[in-house]
């Protein structure tokens, strides 16, 4: 892992030593790792859609994470605490693990029954959870100006995939994708308040395995009967996945989850489907439409109104 990603990484760890005490507001640092996450994330529902009817969900899951574990073990071996967890938290890996895999496993279903494009917005609704959580769980406190911000993002995302949206699809695998989103976003304010007692990538790397077994434990009980067909393209989007998504992008977040606000990182997720559309717009030699134009302004001012919103959140009380 060599540049921009590295100094990324390296930079969070190092200012996250020992265990995450009061949360942060968002700075210029916490709004380029959380565009960098949202930037690899972007093209997961495309990645996912290419493979996972070759692939069986939980399957591709399972896969995907074994490809992130040695990802995952780089970043954590150059944090402070490496792979220790005190012996008293040990029943925590477990409970993430399964948060893990059922997230993920979720969504690569109702991805392979849906949309690329309509998984992008339901996978996204998780800020709409994690915010009215982190003020309740997390005693953070969200000011007007994030609260607006939210609601242009999230607006904006809507503007962004409205064509998509009208155009149909299966109620079923949406509700799937929901869900997943839903999961995401309890996992994440979940993992938020562990983040007092153990640190955060050493979480992210135990739980891996557990994930790991639970996922391929699912696919031989659940999916014994499907078919396997892994060509070149199919091994590219899994190895994306695994590396970009679970590795790189979910060690990064992690990390950003433990030092800044969750309400607050959570909104800038809402860029997720906008680098997802924007890079198929210039892969496919799409048009740049006015809703695209719309949709990025009112995400962008969105994101801007989170950022100024300087309000620091009691988190680590």
């Amino acid at each position: 892992m060599t540049g921009p990603e590295e100094s990324a990484v390296e930079s969070v760890s190092k200012s996250s030593s020992g265990l995450p005490g009061k949360s942060r507001a968002l700075d210029g640092f916490a709004i380029a790792g959380a565009v960098f996450c949202c930037a690899l994330w972007g093209g997961n529902a495309v990645a996912v859609k290419q493979v996972v009817g070759d692939v069986p969900p939980m399957g591709l899951a399972g896969f995907r994470f074994c490809i992130s574990l040695p990802m995952i073990a780089l970043v954590v071996s150059r944090t402070p605490q490496r792979f220790w967890i005190p012996r008293q938290h040990w029943w925590l890996i477990p409970i993430h693990g399964l948060f893990l895999a059922v997230q993920v496993s979720t969504f690569n279903w109702g991805t392979s029954h849906g949309q690329a494009g309509r998984s992008s917005v339901f996978i996204n609704v998780h800020p709409l959870v994690i915010t009215p959580l982190s003020v309740w769980i997390l005693h953070e406190h969200v000011g007007w100006k994030a609260l607006a911000g939210l609601f242009s993002a999230f607006s904006g995302v809507i503007v962004l995939v409205a064509g998509r949206l009208m155009a149909g699809g299966d109620p079923k695998a949406d509700v799937i994708v929901l869900c997943s989103g839903c999961i995401f976003g309890f996992q994440s304010v979940f993992q938020k308040w562990c983040y007092r007692k153990v640190a955060p990538a050493s979480l992210l790397f135990w739980q891996t395995p557990f994930a790991i077994v639970l996922c391929f434990l699912g696919t031989a009980i659940f999916e014994s009967e499907s078919e396997w067909n892994v060509d070149q393209s199919a091994m590219i989007a899994i190895a994306y996945q695994g590396l970009a998504v679970s590795g790189l992008g979910f060690s990064l977040w992690s990390l950003l989850l433990g030092r800044y606000e969750a309400a607050s990182l959570a909104a800038l997720g809402f860029m997720t489907p906008l680098f997802g559309i924007s890079l198929g717009t210039w892969i496919h030699g799409e048009p740049v439409t006015s809703s695209l134009i719309l949709g990025a302004t009112m995400i962008g001012f969105g994101v801007y109104l989170t950022a100024i919103d300087k309000r620091t959140g009691v988190a680590g009380r």
